[in-house]
């Protein structure tokens, strides 16, 4: 549901730039005497916003509008995508609005997917020879045990009956039968699955295409399953928070970014699969050895297209990066640094997606928040050598507690550790430069407060809090009230002496 959010935020944020376009034209003469006569652009901004009532992006839009844009072919174009867009908003608000049509346009997709990429599997898992070192009860061996040995037996179309299989050239892959030894997924399946036999037996005949559901846990967990154990109406989630659904297929690849700045992939096949309980695996345990001891930021996949995409990092010290989508292609299993951290210390503390034209808002814990506007001017994209720019100046006193993607108009959730929270608009929030302080938009009733998170609000979201007593508790947001910068929020959460609220989550939801 967030993902489909997400598409109407983007679509009614261009719809409004191009409405914009569209008003300029209709007033060209005097857009072009406003453009003569003013001595700079934010003069020229501010009186189209006078005159034409324009709002801050739509002026930016206007003028920023290249000269092609003039041409009557350009403007039939600009209607028909304001159209378009006006028709994909419309088809998106019915899909939000209506549970039967969401779930319809879900099961569409599932079997899109599973039509463009369902092919028969041309390979065959059996059991291997008997060593008499194999494992008679299908559990996870000790690590100073022999794994479990399952072989691959490859049946290769050919024209001539008489053509044989190549033998592979590896030695290591090579058996007295000529079959091939599964490592070093097995280790991992083993070491992880309750049922390592089965879990390989099942794995073996996924094809690529077939739908999976992922979940990420607040612990560092992940699982997969298929969407009809998704489904189920008793399933046992556990008692740990859920951070991230994710729907996705075999064959599709999972980016684990690291708090080092590191980038994994990992397949979404070579995630354990489960059937019921709520059993995850350490997402650690998957990723190469060089992954050992390191802290998992966050998790996603590639969008369809790359276009226009970027992957905004943060790092505890404030600086931040605006990388391209392509950078993140065919990502070796070892990994890949994707920014240089220069000081001492520092480390990434937050990532997120985000398109071009973007506001991003930093949040401290002290109620500082910077709005930056994520383009070419304000935040230049770089590689993946690149170190980032400094976005704001975190003082010795506190620390960064969220970085958010909005619209200008979408509202942002703080909480506070002692249980109060409060909304605010991205307008509301100055628009700022690179290295300026902020506006302090939380007061606190306490001294001793402090604000723990900040996260995007939109109506009905439901918001996950963790106390440090290990107590869960959910708030929907439409509870929390907007407020201006002076006011001091509502309390939400009634919490026991001592305690105090430790993390804000917003699951990330995409199924």
């Amino acid at each position: 549901m967030r993902r489909y959010r997400y598409e109407l935020d983007q679509a009614e944020s261009r719809s409004h730039i191009v409405e914009g376009w569209i008003a300029a034209l209709d007033n060209i003469d005097r857009v072009i005497t406003i453009l003569r006569a003013a001595p700079d652009g934010t003069t020229a901004k501010l009186q189209f916003q006078d005159e034409f009532d324009f709002s801050d992006r739509q002026a930016d839009a206007i003028l920023a509008m290249p000269l092609r844009r003039l041409t009557g072919l350009e403007r039939q174009n600009l209607e028909n995508e304001f159209t378009e867009l006006a028709g994909k908003i419309a088809d998106l608000q019915k899909l939000l609005g209506d549970r039967k049509e969401l779930l319809k346009a879900l099961k569409k997709e599932l079997r899109s997917l599973k039509k463009q990429y369902g092919d028969p599997r041309r390979t065959k898992i059996i059991a291997g020879p008997d060593t008499g070192k194999r494992r008679k009860v299908p559990v996870a061996p000790p690590m100073d045990e022999p794994l479990p040995l399952l072989t691959l037996e490859t049946e290769i179309a050919s024209d001539s009956p008489a053509e044989k299989p190549k033998k592979p050239k590896s030695d290591t892959a090579k058996t007295g039968t000529g079959q091939i030894e599964f490592a070093p997924m097995a280790e991992i399946i083993a070491r992880t699955s309750k049922n390592p036999t089965k879990a390989l037996m099942l794995m073996a005949d996924e094809p690529d295409g077939l739908p999976m559901v992922l979940e990420f846990t607040a612990d560092g967990q992940v699982r997969r399953m298929s969407p009809e154990t998704y489904d189920l109406e008793d399933r046992d989630l556990g008692e740990i928070a859920i951070v991230q659904t994710e729907a996705t297929a075999i064959g599709q690849t999972l980016l684990i970014l690291m708090a080092s700045g590191r980038l994994f992939p990992l397949p979404v096949k070579s995630i354990p699969l489960i059937a019921y309980e709520p059993d995850g695996v350490d997402i650690l345990s998957l990723l190469p050895n060089g992954a050992a001891g390191e802290t998992v930021l966050s998790s996603f996949f590639l969008p369809e297209t790359l276009d226009d995409h970027f992957l905004i990092l943060l790092t505890a010290q404030g600086r931040i990066k605006r990388l391209p989508m392509d950078e993140l292609t065919d990502i070796a299993a070892r990994g890949v640094s994707i920014i240089k951290i220069k000081e001492e210390g520092d480390r990434l503390a937050f990532s997120a997606l985000a398109n071009s034209g973007d506001q991003l808002v930093i949040a401290t814990s002290t109620g500082r928040l910077l709005r930056l506007e994520a383009n070419d001017q304000i935040l230049p994209s770089t590689n993946r050598a690149a170190p980032g720019i400094l976005a704001l100046r975190v003082l010795k006193i506190e620390h960064l507690v969220g970085l958010a993607v909005t619209g200008t108009v979408d509202p942002v959730l703080l909480v506070s550790e002692e249980g109060y929270a409060k909304r605010v608009t991205t307008q509301a929030i100055k628009l700022s430069q690179p290295g300026e302080l902020g506006t302090h938009m939380f007061q606190f009733t306490n001294r001793t407060d402090t604000v723990v998170g900040m996260t995007t609000a939109f109506p009905e979201d439901v918001v996950t809090l963790i106390t440090s007593e290990g107590q869960i508790y959910e708030l929907c947001v439409d509870d929390v009230p907007l407020g201006a910068k002076e006011h001091k929020g509502e309390q939400i959460v009634d919490l026991a002496e001592d305690e105090k609220i430790t993390d804000l989550i917003l699951p990330i939801i995409t199924v």
